[in-house]
């Protein structure tokens, strides 16, 4: 600019010196008029470049956090889709467990905290404001991003504490289910010890004892799982003592028998209904991750399918 003012002055003075008018102005408005002119113009040209100067570093920094944005959802996808399995497998494991102990799940951290720390002005002004496409569809796809990142954050922080709660509940009935079968085995045996000790025999004894050794003769690899053990030993021994108490009410041993056993099948119901309430739980959770991360792809399709407006355009 200091360069093309300085050409525009010695040009000037040239013109002067022939003594002919410049620019049809005598020499004497010329003098005035034409610097006040260049300064005018240099003072617009310069405003002019600032202008387009911003404009461009703006569109320049909306390209870079759509870039982000957009990249890191699909940088994200195959995390998303692991945890999506890991929550379906372990619905399943919960479906078709045979044992009281706690199913092993694996959860993956979902990248999420960082991108969801954008504030939402700059979601705003890169997708709604200065994005070309229609401004309703742009708000829906950008509360879409916005709304989808946050569950998944809180959903990654919500795994944790579903699964430490189904821990806890699974440890609790362990210890409830072993504490009862403890006591189930030492009426077995301390009936055996008296009956043993005054050499009596006592049939309704014997055919516990019979249902009792079937059980673990029947029991695979010689190891009994709690439904084995349900099904095998605990509905066949109910079965047993209600005759037994219909034809004997008096009998305690087969009422001590009873009421453990009861005890017993609350334990196994309470497990049964734990991990159904779990398992549907997880099943859901695996389905919301997934529904969600689709509604984040298609957003993202969405975005690239429209451009940042022309930088003169840019707000």
């Amino acid at each position: 600019m200091l360069l093309l003012h300085h050409l525009l002055i010695k040009f000037l003075a040239n013109q002067d010196e022939t003594g002919r008018s410049i620019f049809g102005l005598s020499e004497s408005m010329a003098a005035i008029l034409i610097p006040a002119v260049i300064t005018l113009i240099v003072f617009v040209l310069g405003i002019i470049i600032r202008w387009v100067v911003r404009k461009r570093e703006k569109r320049q920094e909306l390209r870079a956090y759509k870039n982000i944005i957009l990249n890191w959802i699909e940088q994200i996808k195959k995390v998303v889709n692991r945890q999506v399995e890991s929550c379906s497998n372990f619905s399943t494991q919960l479906s078709e467990a045979e044992n009281i102990q706690a199913e092993r799940l694996s959860y993956n951290k979902l990248l999420v905290d960082k991108i969801e720390q954008i504030s939402i002005d700059k979601y705003v002004n890169t997708f709604v404001i200065n994005s070309t496409g229609e401004p309703e569809k742009n708000y829906e796809m950008t509360f879409k991003i916005i709304g989808q990142l946050k569950f998944l954050q809180d959903i990654e922080e919500h795994i944790p504490s579903i699964y430490e709660a189904y821990q806890k509940q699974t440890e609790e009935i362990m210890k409830e289910w072993n504490s009862n079968f403890a006591h189930f085995d030492s009426l077995v045996s301390n009936q055996t010890k008296a009956l043993a000790s005054n050499n009596q025999n006592d049939s309704f004894h014997s055919d516990v004892l019979k249902i009792a050794n079937n059980w673990r003769a029947q029991a695979p690899n010689g190891r009994s799982s709690v439904t084995f053990t349900f099904s095998n030993l605990i509905m066949p021994l109910s079965s047993l003592i209600n005759q037994e108490l219909k034809q004997n009410s008096d009998n305690v041993y087969a009422f001590d028998l009873s009421a453990c056993l009861q005890e017993l099948r609350i334990s196994y119901m309470k497990w049964e209904k734990l991990n159904q309430d779990f398992s549907a739980s997880f099943s859901q959770i695996a389905e919301n991750i997934e529904k969600s991360y689709d509604d984040l792809q298609s957003a993202k399709s969405y975005f690239q399918s429209i451009s940042l407006k022309y930088f003169f355009k840019i707000t």
